[in-house]
């Protein structure tokens, strides 16, 4: 290899050294704006899941009981349970009112939660343990 290649080869090699290093310091992770806290209420054989969740200010979150196609192609945000046995889980989940934005590029309604909010799910208990 010549001079000129070597000096290429670093060159391109640094360059892509400091766009990586770039980029991954502008990185921002939905798990950092999105906090929350699980709480089981129960009553009897009855019980609620309760989320209690706060997003980060200019962030958002799907509402959980979106329409659906077309009029609406996002992911809905889920409270996921293990099934079992030993209770039957409800199909509703209960949350606030969400914001509506229309969104001219997607031509799509957006359903959001913004700020703190309260999702909640119920279940039926089975035994008795």
């Amino acid at each position: 290899m010549n001079f000129k290649n070597l000096i290429i080869s670093f060159f391109c090699f640094s360059s892509l050294l400091l766009c990586e290093n770039i980029k991954s310091q502008n990185i921002e992770f939905p798990e950092e704006k999105v906090n929350f806290s699980i709480k089981v209420v129960q009553d009897g054989c009855e019980a609620s899941i309760i989320a209690n969740i706060e997003i980060v200010e200019g962030w958002h979150i799907n509402a959980a009981n979106l329409p659906p196609p077309p009029e609406s192609f996002a992911i809905a945000t889920n409270l996921n349970l293990d099934s079992s046995l030993n209770y039957i889980i409800e199909d509703t989940i209960y949350e606030p009112r969400p914001n509506f934005l229309y969104d001219s590029i997607a031509k799509e309604g957006l359903y959001l939660h913004k700020g703190k909010i309260k999702i909640k799910k119920n279940i039926n208990i089975q035994t008795t343990k």
